[in-house]
């Protein structure tokens, strides 16, 4: 099972961590979130949006995580419960 996307999904029932997500989208600069040792998530203010990837290449998740560029307006979208009205073009897999 491709663990990508849990992330949003577990921050629809985590005011904590939705919070914090909504926080990096929000700044408008550069951070990175780590979550439970199976993912980074990199914000990247300039572009709009967030880069996952693997935790560390050790990890005993690394081959569930595929990389991922997703648009801020998606994250937002997809943490507030709205999957009706996700484009295709806000979710980049990156070869890595």
């Amino acid at each position: 099972m491709i663990v990508s996307y849990d992330w949003l999904f577990h921050a629809q029932r985590n005011p904590a961590l939705k919070k914090q997500i909504e926080d990096a989208v929000a700044s408008g600069g550069d951070c990175e979130l780590t979550w439970q040792q199976i993912l980074r998530i990199g914000f990247e203010g300039k572009t709009q949006s967030a880069v996952v990837r693997p935790y560390a290449a050790d990890s005993d998740f690394h081959a569930k995580v595929i990389s991922v560029r997703i648009s801020y307006r998606a994250i937002i979208q997809i943490i507030n419960g709205d999957l009706d009205h996700l484009n295709d073009a806000d979710f980049q897999w990156l070869n890595e």
